[in-house]
């Protein structure tokens, strides 16, 4: 088998099990200023993060309930397959639940602190040790490096291909 379609083989099965966790993520209420030792469940923004918020004065987020998104889906080179890297990468969009914004958010960058804690949400999620079969590492990075527009790049953990033998 070549290291194309190996990593292809492992990147599908990480890709569909994470779909399934994102999918069925429950109800949680995230917030923003709460203290290390306050953190249960998902009382605050991963470290990398946090630095994303904007935070201006008459942003008033002190919290937000996150539910799961709205729809996933795969999109990118590698649904259409026109790969050219030779690292395999596969992109997912995760439509934000409409419930999450208000009419106004456009303003004092409220939109950019929603994203940034619906990821961290997402990211808190994906983190925990339940799915270490399934994810190796989690790392931020920045969209076109617009730090108002973090994004997480999971890495595949090379023992979920070992479950599931096809």
């Amino acid at each position: 088998m070549s290291k194309k379609n190996k990593q292809s083989k492992i990147g599908e099965r990480c890709l569909f099990a994470v779909k399934d966790i994102i999918s069925s993520m429950k109800t949680a209420e995230i917030h923003i200023d709460a203290k290390e030792e306050e953190d249960s469940n998902y009382n605050s923004i991963l470290p990398g993060l946090r630095a994303c918020l904007i935070k201006h004065p008459q942003s008033k987020i002190s919290s937000l309930i996150c539910e799961a998104p709205q729809n996933i889906d795969l999109v990118g080179s590698y649904l259409l397959d026109t790969i050219c890297k030779p690292d395999l990468n596969m992109d997912l969009s995760i439509e934000i639940p409409d419930s999450i914004f208000t009419a106004k958010d456009f303003l004092n960058g409220r939109y950019y602190d929603k994203r940034t804690i619906y990821l961290s949400y997402i990211a808190k999620e994906l983190s925990k040790k339940k799915y270490s079969n399934t994810i190796n590492d989690i790392k931020i990075a920045y969209m076109k490096g617009d730090t108002r527009k973090p994004i997480l790049i999971l890495y595949p953990s090379s023992k979920s291909s070992s479950n599931n033998k096809s």
